[in-house]
């Protein structure tokens, strides 16, 4: 009988050690995504629906659901995209570099930078994983391997455009920037002032590229039409109010970037003649796919955001150093002065590495070790806990399905395991914007007999915030019937 007894306080130590590293998901997070998921199983179109983060992860949700998995394990395929591209993104970069040690260099500072050193679980947000910061890759292999003006290139972001519309558009901007400059730099056309023959050259710019412009107007049009717009209605909203943007602080890691990728561009210039027409494409759009990535840090400027999109900043430290080796080979110096550059060179990704290995000492260690009794113990994930009581709720609205929940963390649970459909535009009941409009969208429900529900839970944080959320909207929603029962309130006519 003890041995039993034994064997399960042990495993329950294991389990807790590996659920500090696999912690709980932030289950609203997630509902951005779900939840438009659960209304494209219901049928409904997108331009019906918002859409936080786009229409290619909940495309993935729904994907993923079909094919027998759950919102709660939908992590495991964020958790995979780390895989996939670290390493892939290490296998580039071996084919890319002159120096080998360099792909050594360049796997531990993004393994460092995009898993250890990031607050909280690397899928705990799946908006941070690399299947929504981390897509430019695809470009990045098809520029250095085909070259930028490959068709590729225009599907890859035409695809963008349609699914992945925030960072499409700025991977576009980044792309028609890019096959401009190279153009415009290889046809010289700086030095002749006359008009006809700027417009030869404009002429054929076009000429060269038609096939992907083409391709890139049909899916902007087919974005336009599917969506009602270009730009997403989620990034239009939090530019036009503000909402957590913070400026970028004078002591921001940031700029010591922008300096790195100034130096990248310029150091690629000066080094054309010596670089393959690929390797000097790549590293050009490297540079601006960076530059747009950047702009998930701006406006919302905190430096864990830096860590988010480490992966391409690491990508150009690495170059900055392979350039820096060409440039060294290619130019005359002392003997002396050049090998004592050359180690100096060597030594920078070394110290770098040391760097965060000290920096990330303590938080490092930790982390590392419970991801090692994460892998020993095979527990990807920590199971949601189930906090709602269905057949209360069933009880209370007499088995509709004409049931609406506010809740600030549980509608994913609400919605998938009560198989009901999430109503009205803006799903998670968190992404309402403006109050007035909440309520009269919450008052057209009652009106058209739905229930409105409420658990009031635990005296947790979340259930707290959310009690007192609904106590100040009580007054102005204009239900007959108020209902109380085992945790549970509901507002109906």
């Amino acid at each position: 009988a003890p041995a039993p007894r034994r064997v399960h306080a042990r495993d329950t130590a294991r389990r807790d050690a590996s659920m500090r590293v696999w912690q709980p998901i932030k289950i609203l997070d997630y509902s951005y995504i779900i939840l438009p998921a659960l209304k494209l199983q219901a049928g409904v179109p997108f331009k019906d629906m918002y859409l936080q983060y786009d229409s290619f992860l909940s495309l993935l949700a729904f994907a993923w659901m079909k094919l027998g998995g759950t919102p709660y394990n939908f992590q495991l395929l964020g958790q995979l995209s780390y895989v996939i591209s670290i390493v892939g993104a290490t296998m580039v970069m071996k084919k890319y570099v002159d120096k080998k040690y360099l792909v050594l260099c360049f796997f531990i500072l993004v393994f460092f930078t995009r898993v250890i050193a990031p607050i909280g679980n690397t899928s705990l947000c799946f908006q941070i994983t690399p299947l929504r910061i981390d897509l430019w890759l695809l470009l990045f292999v098809v520029t250095f391997f085909k070259g930028i003006n490959h068709v590729a290139n225009s599907l890859l972001i035409g695809l963008l455009i349609l699914f992945h519309r925030n960072f499409g558009c700025l991977y576009l901007t980044a792309y028609l920037i890019s096959i401009m400059f190279i153009y415009f730099l290889n046809q010289r056309p700086f030095r002749y002032s006359s008009i006809s023959f700027w417009g030869q050259i404009i002429k054929g710019f076009f000429l060269l590229h038609k096939s992907n412009f083409l391709i890139l107007g049909l899916f902007v049009a087919l974005a336009v039409f599917i969506f009602g717009g270009l730009i997403p209605e989620s990034a239009l909203l939090y530019q036009k109010i503000g909402i957590g943007m913070i400026p970028i602080t004078k002591t921001s890691f940031y700029w010591v970037i922008l300096a790195l990728l100034s130096f990248v561009f310029i150091l690629t210039l000066k080094l054309k003649p010596h670089l393959s027409q690929k390797k000097f494409e790549a590293t050009i759009f490297l540079v601006f796919l960076t530059i747009a990535g950047s702009m998930y840090f701006f406006g919302r400027s905190h430096e864990n955001n830096l860590l988010i999109l480490s992966i391409s900043y690491v990508m150009v430290f690495v170059v900055c150093i392979d350039l820096t080796g060409i440039y060294l080979n290619h130019n005359a110096f002392k003997i002396d002065a050049n090998t004592f550059k050359r180690n100096l060179l060597h030594a920078i990704p070394f110290i770098v590495i040391l760097f965060m290995v000290i920096f990330y000492s303590a938080s490092g260690v930790e982390k590392s070790k419970q991801i090692v009794t994460a892998f020993r113990n095979r527990e990807w994930i920590v199971p949601e806990k189930k906090l709602i009581d269905f057949k209360s709720i069933r009880q209370l609205t007499h088995d509709s399905k004409k049931v609406y929940f506010i809740d600030h963390r549980n509608e994913t649970e609400f919605y998938y395991d009560g198989h009901y459909v999430p109503q009205g535009y803006y799903s998670p009941y968190a992404s309402w914007i403006y109050k007035k409009d909440m309520l009269q969208f919450f008052n057209e429900l009652v009106k058209q007999g739905y229930y409105l529900v409420l658990r009031k839970g635990n005296a947790n944080e979340d259930d707290a915030l959310n009690r007192s959320e609904f106590e100040e909207l009580l007054p102005d929603i204009h239900s007959k019937y108020r209902i109380e029962q085992n945790g549970i309130i509901v507002l109906s006519n």
